[in-house]
């Protein structure tokens, strides 16, 4: 699965079926079911893309804000997983790895 249907549940989503290249999700809300279909493959048109979002009631700062969180989780549990490979290894948290992984906190929370 991709990261992209990896935001899609993250908002609340969920994945019905897949037929082919396309996926269906739901969702549900105050008195309805929201649904939408998503082509599973690269890349996406700009004018599919924005049906979606429509379909999805979302705008664009929305989906933005979205996608950049889960980015932020990725990050964060990648760096996670840097410093326990680190500390498996015996060789404690390196200065190396340990200042990698700062340098690119940094860069994540001053967007």
């Amino acid at each position: 699965m991709n990261r992209g249907f990896a935001l899609a549940k993250l908002d609340g989503w969920v994945i019905v079926r897949q037929r082919g290249s396309h996926v269906r999700l739901q969702k549900h809300v105050t008195n309805e079911v929201l649904k939408i279909i998503v082509p599973a493959h690269k890349p996406i048109k700009r004018s599919v893309l924005s049906h979606i979002l429509k379909q999805a009631r979302l705008t664009l700062d929305e989906s933005i804000e979205i996608f950049e969180n889960v980015l932020s989780a990725l990050r964060q549990r990648d760096m996670e997983k840097e410093l326990e490979d680190s500390n498996e290894e015996g060789k404690g948290y390196s200065k190396k790895v340990y200042s990698q992984c700062w340098q690119r906190s940094r860069l994540t929370h001053n967007r």
